[in-house]
């Protein structure tokens, strides 16, 4: 069976999720997640490593985050998708030392929306962002010969192309065009420019997208996309339930 319903995702650049070592940041992402109903929530930023276990960062409603991690100094993605949602994550497309995160989420008739979280670094030198850029291109190439799979990438891409004309675009943003990918973002997410990125394969599915508020003390804006897709109803779940009538009768 299946439950007709919009997916909403949304992005933001944490720049720490644990700023000055206290759970601020944390308690403003889950006001945000109590105040709009997400299905996911990508974020880049994230300034994590294996001294911060998952269930100090773990969102009610969500399954434990899926994180790639940098340092607690800088860097590192991660995403917070609803535990209704089936979802796995995609090893396989992970390249070591780039920062893109690839998870599945099923859809149905055999669909899948394959969900790309994504930070490229202000100082990446010529050869780091040809490295991003590759990584990126195998499953974008892959889905053009796919017709089962949708990608949607979403993230601090730190690239500024989307302000600039066409011969000052630069190759990631001539790759994702070449792919008919379409950016869904256009207005300025930090200061004046657009930084954060919505791409997505099938412009048919997008219903909205747009720019949010900043959360308090961060430097860019909250991007969010609401898509048209039919996902799988949620499996059946046991309660244990209490007969307590029964239970005083029998006192």
């Amino acid at each position: 069976m299946y439950l007709h319903r919009n997916i909403l995702i949304r992005h933001l650049n944490a720049h720490s999720i644990f700023a000055f070592k206290r759970n601020c940041k944390l308690e403003q992402l889950s006001l945000v997640a109590a105040c709009y109903n997400f299905d996911g929530i990508c974020v880049s930023e994230s300034w994590l490593d294996s001294t911060i276990d998952n269930d100090c960062i773990s969102l009610h409603g969500c399954l434990r985050p899926f994180r790639l991690d940098r340092n607690s100094h800088g860097g590192g993605v991660m995403a917070y998708v609803k535990s209704d949602i089936l979802c796995t994550r995609k090893l396989d497309l992970e390249v070591a030392g780039i920062e893109i995160m690839w998870l599945d989420i099923s859809l149905c008739n055999s669909k899948t929306l394959l969900l790309g979280s994504c930070y490229q670094p202000p100082n990446h030198n010529v050869t780091q962002k040809q490295n991003f850029k590759d990584c990126l291109s195998i499953p974008i190439n892959a889905s053009l010969h796919d017709a089962s799979k949708i990608v949607l990438l979403a993230g601090d891409f730190n690239d500024r192309s989307v302000d600039k004309p066409l011969h000052l675009q630069s190759e990631l943003f001539r790759l994702l065009s070449s792919c008919c990918f379409d950016q869904l973002i256009v207005s300025p997410t930090r200061n004046s420019s657009t930084l954060d990125w919505f791409g997505i394969d099938n412009i048919s599915l997008v219903l909205d997208s747009g720019v949010l508020p900043p959360l308090n003390n961060l430097d860019h804006s909250l991007i969010f996309t609401t898509l048209n897709c039919l996902l799988p109803n949620s499996p059946p779940s046991s309660r244990l339930l209490w007969d307590y009538a029964t239970l005083i009768s029998l006192i």
